[in-house]
């Protein structure tokens, strides 16, 4: 559509280049007309056989009509300028245009490139937290399936933490060494979904896409109560990499988290940045 724009007002211009030549060019015969008119008009002459006539004739015509042509010629000239000069600013106008549209095209194409593998990684997580399965030998359950999996690794992560505390102590230290005896339990389940998430995250934080936090929270939103409670303590005590903690502190990924249920959640909270829960 733009093309044929252009298109458009270049023929309108050739048009008009065209026109005001042939007007010059009537303008020139008209005065050149008149001029000869005059002359046999006060002299009352016709053809003459005397060369000294025919000298004086075109001396005539040749000291009235070249200021006139040479003024008419560059009025051409100027027009020929000015119409050029506008094409050029039209040109450059339309190249901007064409510019700033390439750059919006590649935006929506890297846009477009990151959501596909932004969801092919968060529909991957989902189906990884949905195959997850544990047999459980307890008094009430024989099977656990899915996001379920995680309660379970909370409520045995709880009965190594109160069978290894006594009284005076450290709360983190016990919590960090029943974390990790519960962890080497799980790590074949879950490991590779925990893996997953920070890989996800960190997807989205070394991207150059604008409004990263969007992203962030549709990871957020994908994780169930107890998946944010044991990456709380995973972040911590588990064998992770250190900008795992640092990215979900940086995006505030647990800013939606339940404290009441967890183990020593006031004090193991002041491991984090308060950054950690904030929106």
């Amino acid at each position: 559509m733009r093309d044929s724009n252009i298109q458009v007002e270049t023929s309108e211009n050739s048009g008009k280049i065209i026109v005001g030549f042939a007007i010059l060019v009537a303008m020139s015969f008209v005065f050149a007309l008149v001029i000869f008119s005059i002359y046999l008009w006060h002299f009352d002459a016709g053809f003459s056989n005397e060369h000294g006539n025919w000298g004086a004739f075109g001396d005539y015509v040749g000291g009235i009509l070249n200021p006139v042509f040479a003024f008419l010629a560059l009025l051409a000239l100027l027009s020929t300028i000015y119409i050029q000069s506008k094409e050029m600013k039209k040109s450059a106008r339309e190249l901007s245009i064409s510019a700033t549209a390439l750059r919006e095209q590649s935006q929506l194409l890297k846009v477009q490139t990151f959501e596909s593998s932004f969801f092919q990684m968060i529909k991957l997580h989902s189906h990884i937290v949905e195959d997850l399965k544990k047999f459980f030998t307890g008094q009430d359950i024989k099977f656990i399936k899915g996001r379920a999996y995680f309660y379970l690794f909370f409520q045995s992560l709880k009965q190594t933490y109160d069978d290894k505390n006594s009284d005076g102590r450290d709360a983190v230290d016990t919590m960090r060494e029943a974390y990790e005896r519960e962890y080497a339990l799980h790590e074949n389940d879950v490991g590779h979904v925990f893996r997953g998430v920070y890989l996800v995250l960190d997807f989205v934080g070394g991207s150059d896409i604008d409004n990263k936090l969007r992203y962030m929270k549709i990871i957020q939103s994908q994780l169930s109560l107890y998946e944010q409670v044991m990456l709380f303590y995973h972040c911590l005590f588990g064998p992770c990499p250190s900008e795992f903690k640092l990215l979900m502190e940086e995006w505030g990924m647990f800013s939606n988290l339940n404290f009441d249920i967890l183990i020593e959640g006031e004090v193991i909270k002041e491991m984090y940045h308060s950054a950690a829960f904030s929106e």
